[in-house]
């Protein structure tokens, strides 16, 4: 109780304590500013004695457990006297109309804890008690009072019969409370939203996380982060709390710049908008939209990133919700500076990922050419050293065929002779020392199989230049600018190349068009891609069949024109692609292997060479337990680099 409440409740209870009730001049009492009753508790005194006696220790533990015996002893309570002030805060016509038992209509759920801290006083005996309540007013608004008790004494009785009663509206504090409340939970939320901000980078789920916070802070019935591009005239981003998505989806920039949006992006300052249907702000397609929502409220700030507004943070709330006001559009604000850190680390995380990205495939790349160039160095070295004996494999193999077919063409005539002095006694010898060395050489066996042994060579000898030459061919680093290929041959190379990769666990089939023209290229990188895709579905078919059993799969590898485009697919009837990793196979350095099976960059960089060196498309069709295509496109003709 303040000194003044002290002073004012002394002199009240002093006036009446020398003042009958006969006599009306209690001036004191009357002119105080706050109100004051006086009541009659005897009957509650009396209650209490009765419940003492009866070996009740606590009053309110009671009453808690009685609530009925609580309404009773309420209506047994005399208002005595009120003073003016009281009858301003109730609205009374007259003092004779708050006289007697309390008026049902001035009790509430929120009074009744008040009537039990009253009556465990005087169960207590004690004659000060100050309490506070809670209630409403006329027109609903919450309210808070503190309610000062003081009952007289005498000789040291406590006389209940004459209690005074003075009301404190405290609204006013406990709403100043209420907003320090309210505006230290929001900075802990802004310290909070703003610590979460710089422990993520991922740009979406950090705007979400705004979002929720305008929600939670203001109570707005919607909040909207719109993100766009001046430069570009685009919206970029929507994020959206409590907003539908397919409307969010329908805005436009224009229609945002015809808004409060683009006012308070060409402003660079927060606004407020009591009814956005009638803001003269909003105008053309964000007017028009604006009317289908009449009343709606708005509190809108800009996100400014190096001195750019980039997109904007609104509340938005119904007509019947309450106001927004200035400390909400403070709280947007430091939201929006929040909003455009998040923005920033984001990209600043993604770039940054981004370069790290492309110096890895650089230096993937760089590698590559590398052991492509002393791969090649050193093939050229040995298809040199091939090549010669190979070449006097095959002369020396020809020459034999030539001369078997000379030889038995001799023994053909020599058997005539022979046949033609069989019968001849002086040749008998000659002829038996004929037949037993024809028998010896086996010479019809050495007949029939002589030319399949020849023809067997010559084609192992032509195997052996063709994949020398393949290798040569694939290996060479070629040029650093394209040229026309035939990229029919550059697969027949490639598919020899990998021979051994495949022919232990698939038949490949090739449907090569020849009407396919020679395309502008760079022979190695596209070779190179071309290796990759094979022998990835060669390892996709030997994960996935019983070899043991004797299983082999089919590659499929088909070229033709789609339009300006030369086409080739590379099928395999292998396993598939997980759908829950198809959308990564391009990624560097990502692989389903196990750990030391794979590097995870071939793929990406078959990606690269098709796409960035000759500005193709590699597309992957898959289906799991039907098998894998990929769809390599280059084009016909020379294109600029992207």
């Amino acid at each position: 109780m303040t000194d003044e409440t002290r002073s004012l409740m002394t002199g009240a209870a002093s006036d009446l304590a020398t003042t009958t009730s006969a006599a009306p001049t209690r001036s004191a009492f009357d002119a105080a500013p706050l109100p004051i009753w006086e009541e009659d508790f005897s009957a509650i005194a009396a209650f209490a004695d009765e419940q003492r006696a009866a070996g009740v220790d606590d009053l309110r533990s009671y009453l808690e457990q009685h609530p009925f015996v609580l309404a009773d002893l309420v209506g047994t309570i005399n208002v005595v006297n009120v003073n003016e002030a009281a009858m301003n805060l109730v609205g009374a016509e007259s003092k004779e109309a708050m006289l007697g038992p309390i008026p049902p209509e001035l009790l509430s759920e929120d009074s009744w804890s008040t009537f039990v801290d009253q009556f465990a006083c005087i169960f207590e005996g004690n004659d000060r008690l100050t309490t506070d309540s809670q209630g409403t007013d006329v027109a609903g608004n919450r309210t808070w009072h503190r309610i000062h008790w003081a009952a007289p004494t005498a000789d040291g009785v406590v006389d209940y019969s004459r209690v005074l009663i003075m009301v404190e509206d405290t609204t006013t504090h406990h709403q100043a409370v209420a907003q320090r409340a309210a505006h230290e939970r929001e900075m802990r939320e802004l310290i909070d939203i703003g610590n979460r901000i710089l422990g993520t980078l991922d740009e979406e789920s950090a705007l979400q996380k705004i979002a929720d916070t305008i929600s939670r802070l203001t109570g707005c019935d919607q909040a909207v982060i719109m993100l766009f591009d001046h430069a570009e005239r685009t919206l970029t981003r929507s994020y959206g709390n409590g907003y539908p998505v397919d409307e969010l989806g329908t805005h436009t920039y224009e229609e945002l710049m015809e808004g409060i949006s683009g006012w308070v992006s060409r402003n660079l300052e927060a606004t407020i908008s009591d009814n956005i249907a009638t803001d003269e702000r909003n105008h053309g397609a964000a007017r028009e939209r604006a009317g289908r929502t009449p009343g709606t409220k708005a509190a809108v700030a800009p996100i400014i990133l190096s001195g750019l507004v980039i997109g904007t943070l609104t509340a938005l709330s119904g007509p019947s919700s309450p106001e927004f006001e200035p400390r909400h559009v403070s709280l947007l604000e430091s939201l929006a500076s929040q909003a455009a850190v998040a923005i920033n680390n984001a990209r600043t995380h993604a770039e940054l990922q981004a370069a790290h990205v492309e110096l890895q495939t650089t230096q993937t790349q760089l590698l590559t050419a590398q052991k492509m160039e002393a791969i090649g160095s050193l093939a050229a070295g040995i298809a040199h050293e091939i090549n010669t004996p190979i070449q006097y494999v095959g002369d020396n193999v020809r020459f034999l065929d030539e001369s078997a077919q000379s030889i038995f063409e001799l023994l053909d005539v020599v058997a005539q002779f022979i046949d033609g002095i069989e019968d001849r006694e002086e040749f008998a010898e000659f002829v038996a020392d004929y037949r037993r060395l024809e028998e010896e050489a086996d010479i019809e066996f050495i007949r029939e199989e002589a030319p399949l042994a020849i023809s067997q060579s010559l084609e192992g000898a032509e195997r052996v230049a063709e994949i020398v030459r393949a290798m040569k061919e694939f290996a060479h680093p070629g040029s650093d600018e394209k040229a026309p290929i035939d990229i029919n041959r550059n697969i027949k190379t490639t598919v020899a190349v990998a021979r051994n990769e495949w022919k232990y666990v698939a038949d490949v089939n090739l449907e090569l068009d020849p009407n396919v023209p020679q395309i502008p290229a760079l022979a190695g990188p596209l070779n190179q891609s071309l290796l990759i895709i094979v022998v990835n579905a060669a390892q996709a078919l030997e994960e996935h069949l019983d070899l043991g059993a004797g299983e082999k799969g089919t590659i499929s590898i088909s070229t033709t024109v789609e339009g300006e485009d030369a086409v080739v697919r590379i099928a395999d009837d292998g396993p598939g692609i997980p759908e829950h990793v198809v959308g990564r196979i391009f990624d560097p350095f990502f692989t389903t292997k196990e750990v030391g099976k794979g590097s995870g960059q071939g793929l990406s960089i078959a990606l690269s060479a098709i796409v960035d060196k000759h500005q193709g498309k590699l597309e992957v069709e898959t289906a799991e337990g039907q098998g894998t295509t990929f769809v390599i496109r280059l084009p016909l003709t020379e294109k600029e680099a992207a």
